[in-house]
């Protein structure tokens, strides 16, 4: 801290000194940081388009031969049931 006071005093504090050695690792991480993340960025671009490619391709479909609705059994007209609490 006196270091700093009397840089201050004698002006020197806006000189360039040698950056100590946690300056030296916080800058090396600030670059990485940003390096992966712009390498995350486009690989999810990457991933999104191949995707969107896929999509568009998977439209191409064949015609079945077979029916998408099965016809559903239509219920009875009695009223008999099996609960007893229900009579």
């Amino acid at each position: 801290m006196r270091d700093y006071i009397a840089r201050c005093d004698d002006g020197t504090i806006y000189e360039n000194r040698t950056p100590g050695k946690y300056s030296t690792i916080t800058k090396t991480l600030n670059v990485l940081g940003a390096t992966t993340f712009m390498a995350g960025v486009l690989a999810m671009a990457v991933f999104v388009f191949n995707n969107l490619n896929k999509l568009e391709t998977r439209h191409d479909r064949k015609e079945t031969e077979q029916s998408t609705t099965a016809e559903t059994p239509k219920p009875s007209a009695s009223k008999t049931t099996n609960n007893p609490a229900a009579q």
